[in-house]
Formats: structure tokens, sequence, C-alpha cells
């Protein structure tokens, strides 16, 4: 992590309500296209700003000006998709910039300003256009690409027991678990999370759709072959703040199946009840999910305190889309390794604790 941006992030933690305000109001002022003042006029306005200044706050304490850029990428996407004016965008980016030189001591804006930078120059690149599972384009190519868009189907009607039915009889027929759990399970969850970005789907759908995969993972770990407990012993867990845990869980049973023997724990957990946990267990290491970039200081807090546990030096193995989306990021959060994808964490983790 940077001192110099930590320092930064702990003074926008202190006034973001504040400052959010103060951005508003001079994107207000500034904004002339009648649709995106609208936009900058709504009585969201304010706590999205909030979100952009904690965004910032992350993205300044790991001292990667990527990460912002990656945040501001997301949201034009997301703007974009949706039909919204994009046109505000630059404009609430140059007024937090304005506001925060005027408003920090200059330690604080000296250490933010790259970050916001990188801001601007995400927005003038070009969109990357997203695939849909349902869409007549998409790439038929991809394995079980046929389950996978009836699956997804099942989960968009939320018919429970059709989309439980397919993962059964795609077991029963041979069909490899993580296979399963990377071209179906995975690649339905994507396109779940792209359709929220864009609108299409909304809070109550996605909670609908998740719910059943969730059941759907607890139908195939019924089944799994089990492998012969010898690699050792992992906890898995989100960290604090994040209140997802389907990545996890997706970890762990890809860990069992390679003989590894699991500790979950789920969703947001508490950093001093994690590491006890691991303590309690006799965890040979800890493999984290971290959802988003407002998570960065939370994992660094507690990879430096597994790190420095009385006991001995626990590893820790992090992973989630920020890592692959700002591949850097794993060393400013001090872990000992990252996994791009489930598949990639038994090995990973091998390495790990061969060390």
């Amino acid at each position: 992590m940077d001192e110099k941006g930590e320092f930064a992030a702990e003074v926008l933690d202190g006034s973001v309500r504040g400052l959010a305000a103060l951005v508003v109001s001079l994107a207000r002022e500034r904004e002339s296209g009648n649709e995106a003042r609208a936009l900058i006029a709504s009585e969201e306005a304010v706590a999205d700003t909030e979100l952009r200044l904690r965004q910032l706050a992350e993205s300044a304490a790991a001292g990667i000006p990527e990460l912002f850029a990656a945040h501001v990428e997301w949201l034009s996407a997301s703007y974009a998709a949706r039909g919204l004016p994009t046109t505000c965008l630059p404009t609430m980016v140059a007024c937090l910039a304005e506001v925060l030189e005027r408003e920090l001591p200059r330690d604080a804006w000296i250490a933010t300003r790259p970050h916001l930078d990188a801001g601007r120059e995400a927005l003038c690149r070009p969109l990357q256009a997203s695939e849909c599972l349902l869409d007549d384009r998409a790439d038929r190519t991809r394995p079980h690409a046929d389950l996978a868009r009836r699956f997804l189907l099942a989960l968009l009607e939320a018919h429970h027991d059709d989309a439980l039915r397919l993962v059964e009889t795609a077991q029963h027929d041979g069909t490899d678990v993580l296979q399963i759990h990377r071209y179906v399970l995975v690649a339905s969850l994507a396109e779940i999370g792209r359709m929220w970005q864009a609108g299409d789907v909304h809070i109550g759908e996605e909670r609908i759709a998740t719910a059943i995969v969730a059941d759907a993972l607890a139908l195939l770990r019924r089944n799994l072959p089990r492998a012969p407990v010898h690699a050792g012993r992992v906890l898995v867990a989100s960290v604090e703040g994040n209140l997802h845990e389907l990545g996890g869980r997706i970890v762990a049973d890809v860990l069992e199946l390679a003989g590894w023997t699991t500790f979950f724990l789920g969703a947001n957990v508490p950093g001093n009840d994690l590491l006890q946990a691991a303590v309690d267990h006799h965890a040979d290491l800890c493999a984290i999910s971290v959802g988003m970039g407002v998570h960065v200081r939370a994992t660094a807090r507690l990879i430096k305190r597994a790190h420095a546990l009385p006991q001995r030096r626990l590893p820790v193995v992090v992973g989630g889309q920020i890592f692959n989306r700002v591949p850097g990021l794993w060393r400013a959060v001090g872990a000992d390794a990252c996994a791009t994808s489930a598949e990639e964490a038994p090995a990973v983790c091998a390495r790990l604790i061969a060390r």
C-alpha cells in the first residue's frame, strides 16, 4: 500500500459527504446538456458521488491509478448500457478534481491527482462490447454453450426445479463438475451481473438467480467425487464488506475436489473471526474472495494481520474480478499469491505451501 495515498484516503473518508455535495453542486452549474443535467440533479447524485470518492480513496491507498480507472470504465459502460448520458461523466470527474484540489491538504491532493487523471483517460477509451449468452451472435463453440443458455433462461424465469434438473442431468451424464462450475454456473452469474449493470434485471431477479445457483452448487457438492485428502488445510471466506459468497463457495468446492480440507466461512466475515477460525482449524493458508475496489483496504489490513499472527505467519491467496482487471493489485494489498479463477486455485495454493 502507498503511505501518502493512505493519508489521502483517510482525509477523503473523513469528509466524503461534504465533498460529494460540493462536487454535485459544481457539476450542476457546469453541465450544459439537459439530459445530463437532469441526471446530476437527481436525488441519487450525491450518494453516487460518495461512492466515486470511496473508490478514489481505495485507489489512492493502494497507489494504483488503474484501480480508479477500472471503476470509471465500469461506470461508463453501465451508463451506456442503460441509455444514460455518458457526457456527464467527464464533467463529474473534472469537478471532482477541482473540488479536491481546493479542499484537500496539498499532500493529499498530490497523492490523489494521478488517480483522477487515470479516470479521465479511461473515459477517452472506446467501450468494450460485452457478449450476451442469449444473443444469437454469441459464441456457440464454447463448451456447454447450449446448457449454459438453458440454465440462464431458467434463472431469469425463476424456474428453480428446471435449473437444478439441468445441472443434475449434466452431472449424471458424466459432465465434469469443474466444467459445470466454469461454463454454466459462473458464466450464468457473470451474465446476470452484466444484465444488472445494463438495467435489464433488477435486484430481486438477481437475488433469485443467485439463490438458485447456490442450490445448484449444493446439489453438485452432495454428489462430488471425493478425492483423498492429501493437499492441506485451507480456510475460504469473503473479506469483510464483501456480501457475495458464491465465488468463495465455488473455490472451496474446487479445492475440495483437488484433495484439500476446506473450511468455508461465507460472506462478509469480520477479520478477527476469520483469523481466529484459521488458527482454531490449523489452516495452512487462507483464500480470500474480494468483490469490489472498495474492499481493497479491508483486504490489506486482513493480510497484514494474518502475516503477523503470534502463532505463525499465515499465507493469504486472494481472488476476484477486481484483481483480474487490475493485475498488480494483489501485490499492493500484500497477498502471497492471486488466483485468477476457481480452477487455478488448487495449483496456486499448492505452490504457496510448497515454499
